[in-house]
């Protein structure tokens, strides 16, 4: 696994792209569109079509390049000549003739990849790709393109003459350079030899949603056949993945060929757990499984084939990367909780509320007794089964076997009780496998199936109970906060917390801010850095899981993008005074120090933490707004917009134009979460350790958007260069 560091590039196309046009934000806007591209054009067809009328030229394969220079026109001026200059003529040409406004790049590059599918589908139009690789060549700093037309009969005579240069032949290497196009011809191909219905539209592979329902139904009838023991293949398949010294699965995201989507088939395979009897075409069962559902999942082209897919993306691509990182997830990874953490919260929150007047069917330290113990019989990704007498042994009998049996039965799924209607990756709102630790076998017996994917439930069963009782998201928060604080203090970080200042009218004006009081959740100083970290309770909601754009817009604006804008009114006090004087007395002075903005969430968004990832999104959404034709969209688009509008007010303040012509624009700006913080505040005993922590992976990514996994790369980096 390579590491990409420094992602110098994409530093220069923040600093010289985004943030120099600032300043002309308000009055020249621009718009993501949530909704889809139009497809009332099909601009593939239009493409071959101009290419097959292309009329016969006055060169040939054998053709001279002084010949072909002659040809289109080019005269040449130095004493001596060669084909790389008539080539960069004609490129030089291709780009001029073809800049436009009709075609965005997004329509183009949808031109490309169908062209590229369909030649790996049946090799029989090796002339438009080789048409359409010499064009992309040509104009690869071209946003936008002329409409496929009259004008492009002049540009495609140019290419094919280029063709007869022979100093670039696009087909020389394309087996291995596009295997994310292969490997989506492949399954094309495949799933229409199954009967399945599948076409291609400007690069989209367009499945509609009764075929959607008719693979996966297909997938589950098999999972259904095969029982627990698709259960058991699946799991079986995890071990490998599993990091002993992490105690957690790593996931893998980027492969040069299809990966299993073994998120999507756990998830599917936890309707069926039935036990089965060996029978002759289990293995045959077990193989179409994984065949079917990995070309189905290759189609929905969510895999990333290179570590640096991620890494340039535009405004008018950041919002369709994000929705195919968050259907990734769903698809070829599973959430993951720490069974010691997940309890260890569940404890220090419900414990603070429990003295007051609620009905809950059990005594708090009766449940948390239970659960830890479960916790103490588990071992890392080893299920085990257990009873409620074992239960009642462990814990010498302290609480009464009724009790127990209780608790026990709250805390656990029905089999066949789990994910019930859950069919295709997009039914995310259908999963409830995180709802409940454990799954009740029968005869007072349990299983608790594996603690990384199962344990949020010890939270989230007595989460709803005090949610039932009539306990308050904001008593809650509060009290997440205080954990936090907690941490903290064990770590023995000096820190922070609950500061407010005014913000005086005269401020209020300069910064053309209504807000007259600022908070800090909580702030870290060194003596390199002033860290401000803001907690947000937002989750990624179901809905967001399931690839709505819209949903998540708002839960990445209502967590991230608020936090953040929370952040910036503290670091623009604070350049503008060179202190911050809070109402408690304290202060704190910018001396010289840089500032880093971090947004807590609660609880994982899994790979929309990633750094590269939020840069981008920061680089995109600033001097933007977001519209949608879609009537359901207006309500949360109006709450979006004003954040972003207050976003692109604060980037237009002096105060923040100091990251104009920064090559580390937006690397101030972290996304992380509670687990990610406990993992660094576990680890660190200094305010000085703490910022190392948080810088560890500031400039640097491999790429897989897991921070687990990126940490304990870079530790081994580490640990491999001490040795040297």
């Amino acid at each position: 696994m390579a590491v990409l560091e420094a992602l110098e590039a994409l530093e220069a196309l923040e600093a010289l792209e985004a943030l120099e046009a600032r300043g002309q934000a308000a009055e020249c806007s621009v718009f993501f569109i949530l909704q889809g591209l139009s497809h009332q054009v099909n601009i593939t067809e239009a493409f071959k079509c101009k290419v097959s009328e292309l009329k016969t030229l006055n060169f040939t394969a054998d053709s001279t390049y002084l010949e072909i220079a002659k040809e289109v026109g080019y005269k040449f001026t130095q004493g001596y000549s060669s084909s790389h200059e008539v080539s960069k003529y004609i490129y030089g040409e291709i780009k001029s003739k073809l800049g436009g406004s009709d075609l965005d790049r997004n329509e183009f590059e949808g031109l490309r990849s169908q062209l590229l599918v369909e030649y790996f589908i049946d090799g029989s139009n090796d002339k438009y790709v080789r048409y359409i690789e010499i064009i992309r060549d040509a104009t690869g700093e071209l946003n936008s393109f002329i409409e496929i037309g009259k004008n492009w009969d002049d540009v495609l005579k140019l290419v094919a003459a280029h063709t007869c240069l022979r100093t670039y032949d696009p087909l020389s290497n394309v087996d291995s350079l596009y295997q994310k196009e292969r490997s989506i011809a492949h399954s094309v191909k495949w799933l229409k030899s199954k009967g399945f219905s599948i076409s291609l539209e400007n690069g989209n592979v367009l499945i509609s949603e009764k075929e959607h329902k008719r693979i996966g139904t297909a997938i589950d009838l098999r999972l259904k056949r095969l029982g627990l023991i698709g259960l058991n293949f699946i799991m079986g398949r995890l071990k490998s993945l599993f990091n002993a010294s992490s105690n957690r699965y790593f996931f893998q995201r980027i492969s040069s060929k299809p990966l299993a989507p073994l998120g999507y088939l756990f998830r599917l395979s936890l309707k069926h757990l039935q036990e089965t009897k060996k029978r002759v075409g289990q293995k045959k069962d077990l193989l179409d499984l994984f065949d079917l559902a990995q070309n189905y999942s290759t189609v929905l082209s969510v895999q990333e084939y290179s570590q640096y897919e991620s890494v340039f993306q535009r405004p008018d691509t950041i919002l369709k990367k994000i929705q195919r990182l968050v259907l990734a997830d769903q698809i070829y990874s599973i959430p993951q909780t720490n069974c010691t953490h997940i309890i260890d919260l569940t404890r220090f929150i419900f414990s603070r509320v429990e003295a007051q007047d609620f009905s809950l069917p059990w005594k708090f330290d009766e449940y948390i007794n239970v659960a830890e113990t479960i916790s103490l019989l588990s071992n890392n990704s080893t299920s085990i089964k257990f009873s409620s007498t074992d239960i009642a042994y462990k814990l010498n009998y302290k609480v009464s076997q009724d009790v127990i049996e209780k608790i026990l039965i709250d805390m656990s799924h029905n089999v066949g009780g789990i994910n019930g209607g859950y069919l295709i990756p997009f039914d995310s709102s259908k999963c409830n496998q995180s709802f409940k630790p454990l799954i009740c076998l029968g005869n007072y017996n349990y299983l608790f199936l594996d603690s990384n994917f199962f344990s949020f439930g010890f939270y989230e069963i007595v989460s709803d109970e005090y949610r039932k009782a009539g306990v308050k998201d904001s008593v809650v928060g509060e009290l997440l906060e205080d954990f936090i604080s907690n941490k903290f203090t064990l770590s023995g970080i000096p820190f922070l917390t609950g500061e407010k200042y005014k913000i005086t009218k005269a401020q209020q004006k300069l910064f053309s801010t209504s807000r007259s009081m600022g908070e800090c959740d909580f702030i870290v100083e060194t003596d390199e850095a002033i860290i401000f970290i803001e907690v947000k309770k937002k989750i990624l909601t179901r809905a967001a899981q399931a690839g709505n754009v819209t949903n998540i817009a708002t839960d990445l604006i209502k967590s991230f993008v608020n936090a953040q804008i929370q952040a910036n009114w503290h670091e623009i006090i604070l350049r503008n005074e060179g202190v911050i004087k809070f109402n408690s007395g304290r202060t704190i002075e910018l001396n010289g120090r840089c500032v880093e903005k971090i947004s807590l969430s609660i609880f994982d968004y899994m790979a929309l933490h990633d750094g590269v990832t939020i840069r981008q999104l920061m680089h995109s959404l600033v001097g933007r707004k977001l519209v949608s034709s879609v009537e359901s969209d207006q309500l949360p688009l109006k709450s979006i917009n004003e954040a972003l509008s207050e976003l692109n007010n604060q980037y237009s303040l002096p105060e923040l134009k100091i990251y104009s012509n920064s090559n580390g624009a937006f690397f101030n700006c972290r996304f992380f979460n509670l687990f990610h913080f406990i993992e660094i505040l576990n680890n660190v005993h200094s305010k000085e350790d703490f910022k190392d922590a948080i810088w560890t992976n500031r400039h640097v990514s491999t790429g897989e958007k897991d921070w687990f996994k990126e940490m304990h790369y870079l530790k081994y980096l580490k640990s491999e260069a001490a040795k040297t």
